[in-house]
């Protein structure tokens, strides 16, 4: 169990938290959290293109790690993890 420790009362040690805490499901690079995203919306891979107005190709290239996305609007990205 490899963990962040901290000092308990008295001096001991604790684990504050472990890698069991943190969801192994969840998404870890850009083609994983934009097809996640998608998904959860109920998205098409061309409405997703749409939404961030780009051409259903580059959006494709982006979901397949072909090509990492560039959003037009700072907004289009907190879409996306909220």
């Amino acid at each position: 169990m490899t963990g962040l420790a901290g000092m308990g009362e008295g001096g001991r040690k604790e684990t504050l938290m472990t890698n069991d805490d943190f969801n192994t499901d969840a998404p870890r690079s850009w083609p994983e959290v934009l097809k996640f995203w998608r998904e959860r919306r109920g998205l098409t891979q061309r409405e997703a293109a749409v939404f961030f107005e780009v051409g259903m190709r580059t959006y494709q290239r982006w979901e397949e790690g072909g090509a990492k996305p560039v959003f037009k609007k700072p907004e289009m990205v907190e879409d996306v993890f909220l």
